[in-house]
């Protein structure tokens, strides 16, 4: 149902890719997240502003990458309504979109993990949408 009204959807796929100096750190928890703030989450809400101006333009709809990040925690998470339901956006994977089979057969891109292990992945992420 979610699909029903937008007839095509452009998808878009960023890696941020670490260098070699930044792989072979182990970071701290509060470092990995520092990081992880600077680059992909900062990036992140980047795209989303530039696609929020695609999808005025063609009276689509966004789909984000992971959680919507508009609040620092979501209220979602204590069985709240959104605070902010007219801002949200659905992630990829929230409305069936297979992120991991997306990647690999339409841009030939493995997703790599983040883990418990302080070590950053080779690179990292971004799938979103614009529907429209």
């Amino acid at each position: 149902d979610f699909y029903k009204g937008y007839e095509k959807i452009d998808l878009i796929l960023i890696q941020l890719i670490f260098d070699e100096y930044l792989l072979e750190k182990r970071f701290s928890k509060d470092q990995f997240n520092e990081i992880l703030h600077e680059t992909l989450f900062k990036q992140k809400d980047i795209l989303t502003k530039e696609l929020r101006i695609i999808e005025k333009e063609k009276n689509g709809r966004i789909l984000s990458s992971g959680y919507c990040n508009i609040c620092k925690q979501c209220s979602r998470i204590n069985n709240e309504e959104c605070a902010f339901p007219d801002l949200k956006r659905n992630s990829v994977e929230s409305i069936g979109g297979l992120v991991i089979k997306i990647t690999k057969d339409l841009f030939d891109v493995e997703i790599k993990w983040i883990d418990d292990s302080g070590k950053l992945p080779e690179y990292l992420s971004i799938l979103n949408a614009v529907m429209y």
